[in-house]
């Protein structure tokens, strides 16, 4: 998904959630997702950050976040 169309459906569910609970907090990810993604032939070293602006910015260490098509992590 291009990085435009990720932010259109970010936005959508943010608009969403805080139409529910305003303390409600979306994650969205940019970039390569985990060992298993297949929609890269090329896997970027890091998620380009320029020009990204956000309310709250959360750092990857200590965190595992990957699509595991099931197996235990």
């Amino acid at each position: 998904m291009s990085f435009e169309e990720n932010i259109k459906i970010t936005k959508q569910c943010v608009d969403y959630a805080r139409s529910v609970n305003p303390d409600i907090l979306v994650e969205g990810e940019l970039g390569f997702i985990g060992m298993s993604s297949k929609v890269l032939d090329n896997i970027p070293a890091f998620t380009k950050t320029r020009g990204v602006v956000r309310k709250l910015v959360g750092d990857f260490i200590g965190m595992e976040h990957e699509v595991t098509d099931g197996i235990p992590i």
